[in-house]
Order: C-alpha cells, then structure tokens, then sequence
C-alpha cells in the first residue's frame, strides 16, 4: 500500500502501530507493526474503515459495517478525527473501545494520537501508543 504521499510519516519498521486513515476512517496505509497486532493483511483491508478491518462489535450492529451502528458516534477514534480535522491540531486520547480481534471479544484501552497529515487533504496519521488487554 505505500503511497509516497501518505507513508512519509508511517515508520514501516517500528514496533508501534500506524495508520494512515480517511476522515471516514478509512485505512489507506499502515505499517507492519499494525498487520501482526491486529491480523490484518494491507491488500485486503485497503480503503476499508478501521472499524471493520479491526472487527469492532459495533461494526456489526448494521450490515453496511463501521459508522452506521448506533455506537458508532461515541467512537473515540472518530470522534478524535473529526476534531482534529476541525481544529488542525493534535489529539491525544485514552479511551476504552470494544474490539474484537482475532475471533475472541476483548475489552482494550487504547491510548492513540492523531494528527492531520500536511502533506495529502483529508487524511490523518493514527498511532497507537498503548494498548492494555
């Protein structure tokens, strides 16, 4: 997936996840770090909101997946996006969200930043800064 535009702050060797998400919380990159935490193959989850290639709960409370189920509009991490989208500053937020990874429900405490990319419109750089299972 490496778009020169959108991975020039993606750190591809790092052992800290990265993404490279859509105001709708599309993926439109990642580094590896996110693949092996999360199970997730960079072809196959391509322009898929983070929230489906994730496997959220909530992604499955409609069928057309992540944002439309009615928790969707508490989600911190979109929540954190639109703000930092409005404002063009940085986020930094702790929270708690309901993922389930690799077919086993988990509650984690996700501790992310997102800034807004300069370089390419409409695109944010998430980093995951701490995970607690």
């Amino acid at each position: 997936m490496k778009n020169t535009k959108d991975c020039k702050r993606l750190s591809y060797d790092s052992l800290i996840p990265e993404f490279i998400i859509g105001a709708n919380v599309n993926i439109y990159d990642m580094n590896s770090a996110a693949m092996k935490l999360f199970g997730l193959n960079d072809d196959a989850v391509k322009y898929t909101r983070l929230g489906n290639a994730l496997k959220c709960v909530h992604s499955k409370d409609k069928t057309i997946g992540c944002g439309y189920g009615g928790e969707c509009k508490k989600c911190p991490i979109r929540i954190s996006v639109g703000k930092c989208a409005d404002n063009l500053t940085k986020i930094n937020s702790e929270s708690q969200v309901n993922i389930k990874i690799r077919e086993v429900d988990t509650i984690i405490n996700i501790t992310f930043k997102i800034s807004k990319l300069t370089e390419v419109n409409n695109r944010f750089f998430l980093q995951v800064v701490n995970i607690i299972k």
